[in-house]
């Protein structure tokens, strides 16, 4: 007996690991349900509105005109003019603080009717421009793919389960003998 009841009980424990694992899956599901399509939508208006500074926009050359390191952060702060003789700061953060000297040329693009950050322009080359948006999109498709497979998986798991337990539908099987069907005791 003792020896039935330690399979049962190891049975038992790969049931609950395995549930807990389906459970944590199934958790990742849905936030990738939830995320996929917010983080879908931000790409899609990050790229409206870089495909209209893109189409727009009038490329020129800013100047750093200081360094700041506040902390961990280093910030360089410069400034470019326009087409309408205006002058406009900007300001963008750097990785190593001898990555940006002062008096250092930087392309920007810009919107002429509206050239204020955060918007208005965009620090870096035409080529550039679309660099966030996709990476945005990416990560976004590849939560819907995997919450999708995902999915699927968890309905097969879920399936095979169900055909390898016998006990589950035993009541239905004994519903579908027939009376008729069943022989009748032998007389002796």
């Amino acid at each position: 007996m003792k020896k039935k009841h330690k399979h049962v009980s190891r049975q038992r424990r790969r049931q609950l690991q395995k549930g807990g694992l389906l459970g944590a899956l199934c958790v990742c599901i849905v936030l990738s349900y939830l995320f996929g399509p917010i983080i879908l939508a931000a790409s899609l208006g990050d790229y409206r509105n870089e495909e209209m500074l893109y189409s727009t926009g009038i490329s020129t050359t800013g100047t750093v005109t200081a360094i700041d390191s506040t902390g961990k952060t280093t910030i360089a702060v410069g400034n470019f003019v326009t087409i309408t003789e205006q002058t406009v700061s900007f300001q963008y953060d750097i990785d190593n603080p001898t990555e940006a000297y002062i008096g250092e040329p930087v392309a920007i693009l810009y919107n002429p009717n509206s050239p204020y950050p955060p918007d208005g322009m965009f620090i870096g080359t035409r080529d550039e421009v679309w660099g966030t948006s996709r990476m945005e999109f990416f990560v976004g498709l590849g939560l819907l793919v995997f919450a999708v497979i995902s999915t699927g998986v968890i309905i097969v798991i879920i399936r095979r389960e169900s055909r390898s337990n016998p006990y589950k539908n035993r009541f239905k099987r004994l519903k579908k003998i027939r009376r008729d069907k069943v022989p009748e005791k032998p007389l002796l």
